[in-house]
């Protein structure tokens, strides 16, 4: 995706008509701005990630199959394309805001969904921050990736949900919390 090579700044209509093979014209019949476009983009992403996300029940390893997924996506040439955009978010709204209401927000809605299924059938404590834990799983998906140029690998996310379900995991009634 050029957008992911030559980031937001760098990409032009002319570069985007090159690529797919079509008059500049044609792009701007279509979108009247670069910014239009990656927005087209960006929801066009977001379907397809829809579409991608782990289904069916998860029976108590929602943590496990959210971070497995998660690494999977973020390494793949999709999830390469929206670490761009994550990074274009900073400097250009549009793009922030696209991205926030079309992939994050319903990314995450998922997610919640089957955190809660978890809760509910007992493989997760009543009280387990949710929103935390799923801050958790892409915030160390995306540190890795953005900061050390590294993408995790499906081992590094069993240890990932392993450590997350040491803190949100149903506690034995038998032993004492662990005190912080």
């Amino acid at each position: 995706m050029l957008l992911t090579e030559d980031g937001f700044e760098r990409l032009t209509m002319e570069g985007v008509a090159a690529r797919a093979g079509v008059a500049k014209a044609t792009l701007y019949r279509r979108f009247r701005t670069k910014g239009d476009l990656v927005v087209a983009a960006v929801e066009h992403l977001a379907r397809l990630v829809a579409a991608a996300a782990p289904a069916g029940p998860m029976r108590g390893r929602a943590l496990e199959a959210i971070a497995e997924a998660t690494a999977a996506f973020y390494a793949g040439p999709w999830g390469r394309a929206l670490l761009g955009l994550v990074v274009e978010m900073g400097r250009e709204s549009r793009v922030a805001k696209v991205v926030r209401r079309h992939f994050l927000e319903v990314r995450r809605q998922g997610l919640r969904d089957a955190l809660r299924a978890d809760v509910r059938a007992g493989a997760l404590r009543a009280d387990a921050d949710v929103e935390l834990a799923i801050d958790m799983v892409i915030g160390t998906i995306l540190y890795a990736a953005l900061v050390e140029g590294r993408a995790v690998d499906g081992s590094s996310a069993q240890r990932l949900a392993s450590a997350l379900r040491v803190g949100f995991g149903r506690r034995d009634r038998s032993s004492p919390a662990r005190k912080a």
